[in-house]
């Protein structure tokens, strides 16, 4: 994973992965890096759970989105951490575009690889 984007985060929980990065771009070939980690390890995400590289995603039960459409991404500062602050479940997160994948063992996508997911 050495060559992911040094704007993007990773954050995984059990078996539910956040990729977050300053731009879209930096996310999908984040995220893209993230699958193939994945898939050679002979893991698949599910679809239905998927979410590819949007400006606002759930995760583990909370609504992440961009605080306003500029919201700037710094390198080396826990702007994710910040944003995952205990708080209730539903209430809005603030990041950059992100992607949430749902691992699932048998097996991660339109811009999708069919390797990657298991339907």
């Amino acid at each position: 994973m050495t060559d992911l984007p040094s704007t993007v985060c990773v954050l995984q929980y059990a078996d539910d992965i956040l990729v977050s990065g300053e731009t879209k771009e930096d996310c999908k070939k984040a995220s893209i890096i993230v699958c193939n980690v994945l898939a050679q390890a002979r893991f698949k995400a599910s679809k239905d759970k998927l979410q590819w590289v949007q400006s606002k995603v759930t995760y583990l039960g909370h609504i992440i989105m961009p605080e306003k459409p500029t919201h700037p991404f710094i390198p080396g500062q826990s702007v994710l951490i910040k944003s995952l602050k205990p708080t209730k479940v539903g209430e809005p997160r603030y990041l950059g575009p992100a992607t949430v994948i749902a691992v699932t063992r048998t097996g991660v996508l339109t811009d999708y690889q069919p390797q990657w997911i298991h339907a």
